[in-house]
């Protein structure tokens, strides 16, 4: 399994989603990650906890500390500046708290 592998999110005709690993980033594993965690829930909160428990049990070879760092600061728009690319995925909606954008 390559470093980089993920989510992608298909929505199934039982409207469940179905997950299946592919390449990706790690951003855009996190992203999928969060967007599965809120629709499994059926409202848009979730934390960064849950975020790194999704991706590790789908297979993802990818750091806790990485996929932390991408939810609470890269993919956050609402988060200081300290990177270079940012991605405008998350908002920090309360403390340890996301909502999808």
């Amino acid at each position: 399994m390559e470093s980089s592998a993920c989510f992608e999110i298909r929505r199934a005709v039982t409207t469940r989603c179905i997950v299946t690993l592919a390449p990706l980033w790690c951003h855009e594993q996190v992203r999928a990650a969060a967007l599965q965690i809120t629709a499994k829930r059926g409202f848009n909160e979730f934390t960064a906890q849950e975020v790194v428990d999704t991706l590790h049990a789908a297979g993802s070879s990818y750091a806790e500390s990485a996929i932390r760092t991408h939810v609470v600061s890269r993919c956050c728009i609402n988060a200081p500046a300290h990177h270079a690319v940012r991605y405008d995925y998350f908002e920090r909606v309360g403390h340890g708290r996301y909502r999808v954008l």
